[in-house]
């Protein structure tokens, strides 16, 4: 993943600091993969699944699927339809 705003690591007081510039490595890492997250939560709507797991890093499909996965068992749990969803699941394995 290229991050949406690279660090220079020897720019001003952060030359020769690798605390200084490591933490605004990770700022940086972290706002990319939330914007990222939530773009790809946004296509797993949109886009068939088979597609939508090729178009995104592997970190993002992990977080997003389990985002997805959670609430729809949540839900099958508590609209007493269990059989249905594992039977959904086990379509998308295909």
């Amino acid at each position: 993943v290229e991050l949406f705003s690279p660090v220079n690591v020897v720019a001003g007081d952060k030359k020769g600091n690798v605390e200084k510039w490591l933490m605004e490595v990770q700022e940086s890492m972290i706002a990319c993969l939330t914007k990222i997250t939530g773009q790809s939560n946004v296509a797993y709507a949109e886009t068939d699944r088979s597609k939508w797991v090729l178009e995104w890093p592997g970190q993002v499909v992990l977080c997003v699927d389990n985002m997805y996965w959670t609430e729809e068992t949540t839900e099958a749990i508590n609209d007493n339809t269990l059989p249905k969803f594992y039977d959904m699941l086990c379509q998308q394995l295909l």
